[in-house]
């Protein structure tokens, strides 16, 4: 088992979809051939199920949380049921307790599935088996589905048993009790006929009555053929077929899913003869036609021998994965919305990887991939890394520096959007590229950007008329009360008269400021400056004048009126004493 993740870091342009180079984790056993995904102890993390059809065994991988995994259990079959050859295996919570069961088949002539249920605690008790019915020696229990077939007591399970020759391929329905204690369903096992040779098996209603279909992938006829459901957990009997030729061939594994967004149930099939894929598209009533450039190849003898379904890419729409045990990769085909699929995207796993699961094995909601290796005997875990590049605004024209603008979001969750300049930054007057990177945990990147332009204009300012003041003789200076007003758009932040500043916080659209000054006698010409957001200034000047009074004029600063018996005196500046009564002398 690698010891860490490794982490690419600070790459930009990655397409999506990306992943980040596999690791690979031993199973303790060999060969493995076959892998399903849940969360077995109820920690919230998905942990791996692994048949080792080498060593006949079943592994459990714990997960730590960060999509590492190691060993915690191994069920080994050879001991427990001598004779026995694991086929396909399976998850679901068959006896109700709320934790995650397993179900395996065993492919020999037995002809059986084994059921696992969990302790609890992420493990599993001892295996029990029931029968799939008895079938020609040509026959073998192999791939797996489960469902509520009959809407009753919980998931039930249909067994696919493979035959070559007309008469041999069965399908097993056993009904569950809803402690997970299955017995077959009346009419079951029942014939495949015209298919032939079913390795793979899904349930889905594909006719939009709320009831359970079955489809099987047959490898010998070249064709998927649908069962539809009745209800009670038996199924209508022949089955309708939609052939993969003539560009595909020997169908050997489906997955149902909605591939064109139109609510109906869609399939995929992977056709390990000529390395494509297959995609029929559901009309809403079970009836099937193959999609527009369907095949969609993964690759030169590519040989997929499963297949899985799920959004890999972040846009919604759900794309396709495939192990490719012939050339030692997967293949991602992503989605164009109506069921049309792109040119593979391939990332190298361990040597012969027969089967795949798909979740998110390091909780940052993206969709990861596991895919069990049977050449290597080991299994490789490739961690999503799709950065989407985010969708910055349109180029902006503002009037004001202080701009507040959309902030992109990453379409993949686990990845964040910052933007620099950040919006409410004050930009500058002119144009200013903001640029905006999405990163992941990683250290992927993809970046957008867009321009904001400022067309600040300068505010406006309004000074008082020229100011005359009188002082009386002697005096030197004169104090003046006096108002500026400036205005502006997006706001003053300052006006400044003869050295005195009046600041305004927040910015203000009409802005009063007031002064009081000592001005010399004389004439004094001030200059008062408004100022912006953005710096911009404008200016006005005004003209102060102090004059001194003339010496025979009378300006009293203070008069007080008294009589003094017949005598009223003024009292001033001057001194000046007036007799009221016109009188020459002082007569006491």
């Amino acid at each position: 088992m690698a010891a860490s993740i490794p982490i690419r870091k600070g790459e930009s342009k990655l397409a999506c979809p990306f992943f980040q180079p596999s690791v690979e984790y031993n199973t303790g056993g060999t060969s493995p051939s076959s892998i399903t995904s849940g969360d077995f102890n109820r920690d919230g993390r998905i942990d791996l199920a692994v048949v080792d059809i080498g060593s006949n065994d079943v592994s459990i991988l714990v997960n730590n949380g960060s999509g590492v995994f190691s060993v915690s259990q191994t069920i080994p079959f050879n001991t427990l049921f001598p004779g026995s050859l694991l086929g396909q295996i399976a998850a679901a919570d068959f006896n109700g307790d709320g934790f995650i069961d397993l179900a395996v088949t065993d492919q020999t002539p037995n002809d059986r599935v084994f059921i696992l249920l969990n302790n609890g605690d992420g493990t599993f008790a001892a295996p029990v088996a029931y029968s799939t019915g008895v079938f020609p020696a040509v026959s073998q229990s192999f791939a797996i589905a489960t469902g509520d077939f009959d809407g009753v007591n919980g998931v039930d399970l249909a067994i696919a048993n493979v035959g070559q020759i007309t008469g041999t391929s069965f399908v097993t329905i056993l009904l569950n009790n809803g402690s997970g204690v299955f017995t077959m369903a009346p009419g079951s096992p029942f014939d495949t006929t015209p298919g032939l040779a079913p390795f793979d098996i899904v349930a889905a209603d594909f006719n939009g009555d709320g009831r359970l279909d079955l489809a099987t992938a047959n490898r010998d006829t070249n064709d998927v053929t649908i069962f539809r459901g009745n209800g009670n957990g038996t199924f209508q009997t022949p089955g309708v077929s939609f052939s993969v030729l003539p560009g595909g061939s020997s169908p050997i594994s489906l997955v149902a899913a909605d591939l064109n967004g139109d609510g109906a149930i869609d399939i995929a099939v992977g056709n390990i003869a000529t390395s494509n894929v297959t995609v029929f598209l559901n009309d809403g009533f079970g009836s099937f036609t193959e999609a527009a450039g369907s095949p969609f190849t993964l690759g030169t003898d590519a040989f997929p021998f499963d297949i899985t379904a799920a959004d890999f890419n972040c846009d919604g729409v759900i794309d396709l994965a495939t192990p490719n045990a012939g050339s030692d990769n997967v293949s991602i085909l992503i989605n164009n919305g109506t069921g049309g699929f792109s040119t593979p995207f391939q990332f190298p796993t361990g040597a012969g990887p027969f089967s795949i699961t798909a979740a998110d094995f390091n909780g940052d909601g993206r969709i990861d991939i596991a895919t069990a290796n049977e050449d290597s005997s080991d299994v490789s875990v490739l961690l999503n890394g799709c950065v989407q590049s985010p969708t910055c605004p349109p180029d902006m024209v503002v009037p004001c520096p202080i701009v507040n603008y959309p902030t992109p979001v990453s379409l993949c969750p686990g990845v964040t959007v910052t933007c620099f300049p950040p919006s409410g930054s004050l930009f500058p007057v002119g144009d200013t590229v903001v640029t905006c990177t999405a990163q992941d945990i990683f250290g992927n990147t993809e970046v957008c950007s867009f321009t904001i332009t400022v067309i600040d204009e300068p505010p406006t300012i309004t000074c008082p008329e020229d100011i005359t003041v009188l002082v009386l003789p002697g005096q030197t200076s004169a104090t003046v009360t006096y108002e500026v007003t400036a205005t502006d758009t997006c706001g003053v932040t300052s006006i400044t008269c003869h050295g005195i500043t009046r600041s305004f916080t927040p910015p203000v659209p009409i802005a009063v400021a007031t002064f009081t000054m000592d001005f010399p006698v004389g004439m004094t010409m001030l200059t008062c400056t408004a100022r912006d957001q953005s710096g911009n200034m404008a200016s006005c000047s005004f003209v102060v004048t102090v004059t001194s009074g003339a010496s025979n004029s009378i300006q009293p600063e203070i008069i007080r009126v008294k009589k003094v018996y017949d005598w009223v005196v003024f009292q001033s500046n001057f001194r000046l004493i007036l007799d009221l009564n016109n009188s020459q002398d002082d007569q006491g």
